[in-house]
């Protein structure tokens, strides 16, 4: 399949346009989650070790400026990569068709030169900006999950590369973010483990609302492999362990275990209440939140609990 692309004239907007779209769907799960979860561990105090440098405000800006590019950068590349494949275009034409290639926006060659460019432009900011060491990581989870096919042979497999591919965000934005320098605590990859752990076990809830597209590639996602009810069980039951468990290993205060369990309460009931494509990919925007807030643990003060009462 080549995916010619459209004839349409093709200005600075047209190309803007069709870079956001090409990362559109992942910016919830994904830039947004990690550009708190950069801030966070840098306003933690115990994320990143003890070398990490000062920064007045102005360094501070550029750095977290730095920190979303760096993000971004990555993100392009993964996504170039996968909507790139003849089978991710036939999905996307059923699932989502406002995407560049199967909009005719962009043509699969086109993708795969736009890639040709990513990668490099991305290693080059990295060296200067930091997360180098990470963006090296990025490229080689990418090549396993997307052009090795580890996205589709085996759910386990699909999960642990989705997880190692969070965690790598985590850790390149938290060193992105604490300039020239920076590397995480001991303390600190105990946390980003932690939350791999919270993303191998509970990202198939994403899997629910793409069933048709994933069986038409033969993918073998949770759902069509363990079954629906089986892979909401899991996820659900995932959930709430790391609801319950996460403010704990930070030190046990009601308001951060309240909005956790809160939170973790409306996924598990949507989970099962509501079972159709929109409902689910609805859910999943709920545990993007939930992601979001976990992430911001670390610097999450310790509210009084009467603020919640």
């Amino acid at each position: 399949m080549t995916g010619q692309a459209s004839s349409t004239s093709r200005s600075l907007p047209f190309h803007l346009k069709t870079l956001w779209l090409i990362s559109r769907s992942d910016v919830a799960p994904v830039l947004v989650p990690h550009c708190i979860a950069g801030l966070a561990n840098l306003q933690s105090g115990w994320v990143l070790g003890s070398n990490q440098p000062a920064a007045d405000v102005t360094q501070l800006i550029i750095r977290l400026g730095c920190m979303a590019i760096w993000i971004w950068l990555n993100l392009l590349s993964l996504d170039l990569a996968n909507q790139r494949l003849d089978e991710s275009v036939e999905e996307d034409s059923i699932n989502k068709p406002w995407r560049p290639i199967p909009a005719g926006r962009l043509s699969q060659n086109e993708a795969r030169h736009l890639q040709m460019l990513v990668i490099p432009a991305t290693l080059g900011f990295s060296y200067f900006a930091g997360g180098l060491q990470e963006s090296y990581v990025m490229i080689a989870l990418n090549w396993i999950y997307n052009d090795l096919g580890a996205a589709n042979e085996n759910f386990w497999l699909r999960n642990l590369m989705n997880a190692l591919g969070f965690m790598d965000f985590i850790v390149g934005a938290s060193v992105v973010a604490g300039g020239p320098g920076a590397v995480l605590s001991h303390s600190g990859w105990l946390w980003v483990a932690m939350m791999g752990g919270c993303i191998f076990t509970t990202i198939s809830l994403q899997d629910l609302y793409d069933q048709e597209g994933d069986s038409l590639r033969d993918r073998k996602t949770a759902p069509l492999v363990l079954g629906d009810l089986t892979c909401r069980v899991m996820v659900s039951v995932a959930v709430l362990g790391w609801s319950l468990a996460t403010p704990f290993y930070l030190g046990f205060t009601l308001p951060k275990l309240a909005i956790l369990m809160l939170l973790s309460m409306t996924i598990v009931g949507r989970t099962f209440a509501f079972r159709s494509a929109a409902s689910d990919r609805r859910t999943f925007k709920i545990w993007c939140l939930w992601i979001v807030v976990l992430y911001a643990l670390p610097a999450l003060p310790d509210l009084p609990t009467g603020l919640i009462l």
